[in-house]
């Protein structure tokens, strides 16, 4: 408790120094919980995908649509 920032950080009113006064835990639900992790599983998948179009110059043709599952 009581630790500064190591850089000023800027807001649209200018830079600041800030300073740690307490530190909380709080705990969540399960379904929240859930949710929460399965967002940030979705935006690691599309960061890697990301990547490996950048990495490997791959062009997806603007119409280009995925098909429905079969049903059987």
């Amino acid at each position: 408790m009581g630790a500064f920032s190591t850089t000023p950080v800027k807001t649209q009113y200018g830079y600041h120094i800030i300073k740690l006064l307490d530190k909380r835990t709080k705990t969540i639900d399960e379904p929240l919980k859930r949710e929460i992790t399965e967002k940030l599983r979705q935006r690691k998948v599309e960061a890697k995908l990301d990547e490996l179009v950048t990495r490997y110059g791959i062009v997806v043709p603007a119409d280009f649509t995925i098909p429905p599952a079969p049903t059987s």
